[in-house]
This record gives structure tokens, sequence and C-alpha cells, in this order.
């Protein structure tokens, strides 16, 4: 995945995971939502991954991205 299409996708997850959080009415949903999205086996997961394989330069763009994201 390259690095536009890594900060495309965790724009669409931003987009996401702001909508169900209007939705959500209780701390403990909250939580669940953000380890559903945020968590070691959640959504942004296998993204942090692909960032591994970017380069130094192009990391530290979609490092930035991941950062407002979190």
């Amino acid at each position: 995945m390259t690095e536009k299409e890594l900060i495309v996708t965790l724009a669409a997850l931003e987009t996401e995971f702001a909508a169900e959080a209007a939705r959500v009415s209780s701390e403990p949903d909250l939580r669940a939502l953000q380890a559903r999205f945020l968590g070691k086996k959640g959504n942004a997961a296998p993204l942090m991954k692909e960032m591994g394989a970017l380069a130094p330069e192009a990391r530290r763009v979609v490092g930035e991205a991941f950062n407002r994201f979190k």
C-alpha cells in the first residue's frame, strides 16, 4: 500500500469512527468502539503494519496521519 493509499484509508476510518462515536451513549460503549478501531486487533492495526514497509520520509507523513487519527 502506498503512502497516499494509507492516508486515504485512515481518513475513511476516522470518518467512520466519528459517525459511530456520535451514536454512542455511554463510556463503556465508547471504550469498546476505541478498542475496535485502535486496539491490538483493531481496524487500524493492519495499517500500522503496512506503514513499517514505507520509506522513512513516507513513514513520517503517515505517522502524523495516524497520530491525528488516534
